[in-house]
């Protein structure tokens, strides 16, 4: 089984987590088969991991965050609760990925961007 390059594997994660449309999954660089996308967040890991298989070409990959998760600066966070509060969906200032909000009952929200690992937590 033929794995992809370091570009292409970021490519399809980019488009995966990006700005393109998150009801559609990337395609394979390779033959143009809509790829089958399986993510993982392992028990006790904060890592998160992104499985990556093309039911054509059998090419296949894992893609797993490259930093540890670190904390927003305060303009960042702001930008993404702005952006949550009018009822837009978040995108991570640094990548332009759309960014995972989790909202508590407390009007406290948990905003993180599965692509660079960066978090943040504010009140609605």
């Amino acid at each position: 089984m033929s794995k992809y390059s370091e570009e292409e594997r970021e490519q399809i994660v980019v488009e995966y987590f990006g700005p393109g449309s998150p009801k559609e999954n990337p395609r394979c660089p390779s033959c143009g088969e809509v790829l089958q996308l399986q993510s993982e967040y392992p028990s006790g890991a904060s890592v998160f991991r992104l499985s990556i298989r093309c039911p054509d070409c059998q090419a296949e990959d894992v893609w797993q965050q490259g930093s540890p998760q670190t904390a927003w600066t305060k303009l960042q966070l702001a930008y993404c609760r702005e952006r949550y509060s009018k009822g837009e969906a978040p995108r991570c200032p640094v990548d332009d990925c759309y960014v995972i909000c989790t909202e508590y009952n407390n009007g406290i929200v948990d905003y993180r961007c599965p692509y660079c690992n960066r978090s943040g937590r504010a009140k609605r």
